[in-house]
């Protein structure tokens, strides 16, 4: 019935007038009395809402729906409080699977923790039910939900008017939808008095034994909100779920090209490039720090890099070397996905730069060391089916180097000077390479 006049209490002719009787007293009736309530559950995995609320809209139309907190209690469904409230039935479930094969599992509950139907439906565009499984779904609740109102409305029903078929028409303004027929300008069950509990209407008005309820293979917790589809148990720690707090440990591999000058020369006034001798660097680093709900990394890092001389760079018969340090400080947000995770990054620190070199048995080194601004970070990650994540990455950072040291040894003799630049100036470095993210 769910709220839908019976008869029109309009005058009849005298082999109606039960009948107009009965539909007097139906629509003495309250609202909630004719009309089945239901309460909807949060649905698992619908972050935006938007299935929980297309749902409450489809089903709150055809029924009286509660609030999930009148029939629930400490997050748990409390059968007691749902007969209390007179509520037929509660319909919970969750979202399984991942874009275009993602499907909602649904379930419903009357009197008792197990389910008496469940229900899985493919999602269409924008992670929403399609129509068809809206009209599906509402059609197995009418046979399913039995409240005490139908009761009571198939004791007052008179049997079904004398009338032959052909008094089904079109005359009802909007059309009476299936299963129901138009008798005098309202709509009435086909099947009057209504089917007995266990059965359902068809479209010939005849009451028919419903179809088992399918049988739940997984157990089902107390709290609807928390179950897992039956069909499947969820993996110890999916991809991309929210990892909460926790260590992070992250290993990276790269090409750095420098740019810019490392000082001014003092006796000439011009800059001195960073990159005269170097035509690229091989840095390898090591982060570690907390990750925070799962997005933010808050750490620091340690990076030893290896410098590619150029060509004719190095005297013969000299051997040269070019070594490069970086530790500090930094910050990493990620953007949690369905299948990757992009993120963003922001670092501060110290670095030195060493050029080595030995020949005749006579060795020297100049170290130049300062305050590395910035460094920005872009990358994106891949997530394997475990804690580990890889994926590429850039960086780019800005400093300026304060301080030089000098040092040389030969045989009988050593030299040692240290102290600051006069003429400084700004370089950076260009990273480009693998990151390898592990969460503990």
């Amino acid at each position: 019935m769910k709220g839908i006049r019976l008869l029109d209490a309009k005058p009849h002719t005298s082999s109606f007038a039960p009948v107009a009787v009965a539909a007097g007293l139906a629509l003495s009736l309250p609202t909630s009395a004719l009309a089945e309530r239901i309460s909807v559950g949060a649905i698992q995995g619908d972050e935006s809402a938007s299935l929980t609320r297309q749902l409450s809209r489809s089903l709150c139309s055809s029924y009286e729906c509660v609030p999930r907190s009148e029939v629930t209690k400490k997050g748990k469904v409390d059968f007691d409080r749902m007969r209390q409230q007179k509520v037929s039935g509660f319909l919970f479930g969750s979202v399984t699977g991942r874009g275009n094969t993602s499907s909602l599992w649904l379930a419903l509950v009357t009197d008792s923790p197990e389910p008496r139907q469940t229900w899985k439906f493919p999602l269409a565009g924008k992670g929403t039910l399609a129509s068809a499984s809206l009209e599906k779904l509402n059609g197995d609740l009418e046979g399913l939900l039995a409240s005490s109102d139908r009761a009571v409305a198939a004791t007052l029903a008179p049997p079904p008017p004398p009338s032959p078929p052909s008094t089904v028409s079109m005359q009802c303004t909007p059309p009476c939808r299936a299963g129901f027929m138009c008798v005098s300008g309202s709509c009435v069950s086909t099947c009057n008095p209504p089917c007995p509990t266990g059965e359902r209407c068809t479209l010939d008005g005849q009451c028919v034994t419903m179809a088992p309820p399918k049988v739940v293979t997984a157990a089902v917790q107390p709290l609807p909100t928390a179950v897992p589809p039956p069909q499947a148990r969820p993996s110890a720690s999916p991809p991309n779920q929210d990892p909460g707090v926790g260590l992070t440990l992250a290993a990276r591999f790269s090409l750095a090209i420098p740019f810019g000058d490392a000082y001014t020369d003092a006796n000439t006034g011009q800059g001195v490039s960073l990159g005269q001798d170097i035509s690229v660097a091989i840095p390898l680093q090591i982060d570690a720090g907390i990750r925070l709900a799962g997005k933010s990394f808050i750490g620091g890092y340690f990076q030893y890099g290896w410098g590619i001389l150029k060509s004719g760079a190095c005297p013969v018969n000299v051997s040269c070397s070019e070594t490069g340090i970086r530790a500090g400080a930094e910050f990493l947000y990620s953007f949690l996905g369905p299948d990757s995770t992009p993120w963003v990054g922001i670092g501060t620190g110290w670095e030195w730069t060493t050029t080595s070199v030995s020949a005749l048995g006579a060795a020297g080194s100049v170290t130049l060391d300062g305050w590395e601004f910035f460094n920005l970070q872009f990358g994106y990650d891949f997530t394997f089916p475990s804690v580990a994540k890889l994926g590429p990455f850039v960086a780019l950072g800005v400093g300026q180097y304060y301080n030089a040291s000098v040092s040389g040894a030969a045989p009988g003799q050593s030299v040692a000077v240290s102290g600051s630049i006069a003429q400084q100036t700004i370089h950076g470095w260009f990273q480009a390479g693998l990151k390898g993210t592990f969460d503990l």
